[in-house]
């Protein structure tokens, strides 16, 4: 059988793959004017947000500032004009407001799996590089992501949703067979929320 090694980097967050929970461990957020506050991360990948200490749901507006989540508009939070480092006292809302998600995760276990012992097929050798960050530290072991990414017919949280490797052995005809090699974990420089669509530049950081 002929291998082929293309590098590919898959950079995993602390939440990863197939609606894995977030973590339970408090993290550090900061006010636009530097007032910093510790928060949860709630949800798993397919849907997440973050909640005060006490279970109040909260998020960022135009301005940058964390405010308390009085009601749920769709995928986004309606905000009160408290800022969300301030105390709880004399809030009238429900505590744990989720926002609603605009995408359904595939249900792989509908599908039928693909014998692979009979398939022809090339070799691809993939490096999986876990990050954490310095106010969120990961809350897994790498070899967690062993399974996650190569056992075949992977059962987690979710459910039988398959592999990393059972997806596009799925979805490539059995034309793309990896192997993940799992590299980690290393602390990211800044903190988790300067990471990702929320956070200005968020995109070009993780470039970094």
């Amino acid at each position: 059988m002929k291998s082929t090694f293309l590098k590919i980097t898959f950079i995993i967050f602390s939440t990863f793959l197939f609606a894995v929970p977030a973590t339970s461990v408090p993290i550090k957020l900061s006010q636009a004017d530097g007032v910093e506050f510790e928060a949860f991360v709630r949800g798993d990948e397919w849907n997440n947000w973050y909640e005060t200490l006490d279970g109040y749901s909260i998020a960022k507006n135009n301005q940058n500032v964390w405010k308390y989540a009085i009601d749920v508009v769709g995928p986004n939070f309606k905000l009160s004009n408290r800022d969300a480092h301030l105390t709880s006292r004399g809030i009238i809302v429900e505590k744990h407001l989720r926002p609603i998600p605009n995408f359904t995760p595939p249900n792989h276990a509908e599908e039928n799996p693909i014998e692979s012992s009979n398939l022809t097929r090339e070799e691809f050798e993939i490096p999986l590089v876990l990050i954490d960050y310095p106010n969120m530290e990961h809350s897994y072991p790498p070899s967690n992501f062993e399974d996650l990414m190569n056992q075949e017919g992977y059962a987690g949280s979710q459910g039988a949703t398959g592999s990393f490797r059972d997806l596009y052995i799925e979805n490539s005809y059995g034309q793309f067979l990896p192997n993940s090699t799992i590299i980690g974990w290393f602390t990211a420089a800044e903190d988790y929320q300067n990471y990702g669509d929320g956070a200005p530049n968020g995109y070009s950081m993780v470039k970094q």
